[in-house]
């Protein structure tokens, strides 16, 4: 299980994905904080540094007006 952040730090747009209970204690890096960039049809994009593909970012409202964003595989509420 985990969750995800979003913030601005000095003018670059970030997000950070973290890992929390049995999942996390597998890990080495539970936490991890990306830059997102602007891209074509999706609105922001994350590369891990690891790997040369890219993953979508979307914020978007469910249709009860509910915040959402949608990062790689998962979409969590905002808070």
């Amino acid at each position: 299980m985990g969750d995800v952040d979003h913030w601005q730090d000095d003018g670059r747009l970030m997000l950070r994905s973290m890992m929390i209970g049995e999942l996390a204690d597998l890990l080495d890096t539970p936490t991890q904080d990306f830059e997102m960039y602007p891209a074509g049809e999706d609105p922001f994009v994350i590369r891990r540094p690891d790997e040369e593909l890219w993953s979508p970012v979307k914020f978007y409202e469910l249709a009860d007006g509910s915040p959402y964003m949608h990062a790689g595989f998962r979409a969590s509420p905002k808070r």
